[in-house]
């Protein structure tokens, strides 16, 4: 049989390949943070209205007006009272 010699190994050189690694991660960590900080700064702010919160408090009644609307359109509410169509069903 033969023997296996330990593997020899420099503690600085460990030490240095760790400090490397560890610097290396909170760099590209850094770097990625600060390229998403300016890629949100940089674009569009993404307001869709300016009075979201008044429509977001009026949503439901929304909602009913578009209901009706689509309603109207499809001829199954008579807008017109005066007329004597029967509703189609």
């Amino acid at each position: 049989m033969t023997q296996v010699s330990p593997v020899k190994t420099d503690i600085r050189n460990d030490g240095k390949r760790v400090l490397f690694a560890f610097l290396a991660f909170f760099f590209i960590f850094s770097s990625v943070n600060a390229f998403f900080v300016y890629k949100a700064i940089s674009t569009s702010p993404g307001v869709v209205s300016e009075n979201a919160y008044e429509i977001g408090l009026n949503y439901n009644n929304i909602i009913a007006e578009a209901k009706k609307r689509k309603l109207e359109q499809d001829g199954q509410i008579n807008t017109n009272p005066s007329q004597d169509t029967p509703h189609p069903k």
